[in-house]
């Protein structure tokens, strides 16, 4: 899943970072937000007014290993693998959750223990959109591509 802006003043609150954890550092658009070191659990930011239905993308960077993960279905990540789980509507008043992995899936047993525990946080007036793999995007495209060849006949 994505996050896009309602439109407003989007808020983050710091929710809790795994102890043992890898130093994390998330980021919107090459600025720090959170830094797993530094912030505390309560921590707050806000990105400021985000004109409705921008696309919010954030980025966690494992500085221990560096690796970088990106929000969204997995492609863009080298493991290819989901990093970043968000769930709509976490409390009930509309607040949506997001919660990282900072472990490389392409390392043997390292997928099969992710908890998505190493950085979470809210996130007020936004949206948890589904991104479709992009594999259904292409069935998706080579079947309306059929529908207009066989109507051309």
């Amino acid at each position: 899943m994505v996050l896009t802006s309602n439109g407003g003043v989007v808020s983050l609150a710091y929710v809790h970072v795994e102890v043992e954890g890898f130093h994390d550092v998330l980021m919107y658009n090459d600025t720090v937000i959170f830094d797993s070191y530094v912030n505390s659990v309560g921590d707050t930011y806000s990105l400021g007014v985000i004109p409705a239905g921008q696309l919010l993308n954030f980025t966690l960077h494992n500085l221990r290993v560096v690796d970088t993960w990106s929000m969204g279905s997995g492609t863009g990540n080298i493991d290819g693998y989901v990093h970043a789980y968000v769930q709509s509507d976490y409390d009930g008043l509309g607040t949506n959750y997001v919660g990282w992995e900072d472990l490389n899936g392409t390392i043997p047993g390292d997928y099969r223990s992710f908890t998505y525990a190493d950085m979470g946080f809210t996130i007020t007036n936004t949206n948890a959109v589904a991104v479709p793999e992009p594999s259904v995007m292409a069935l998706l495209g080579l079947g309306g591509l059929s529908l207009l060849r066989r109507r051309r006949k």
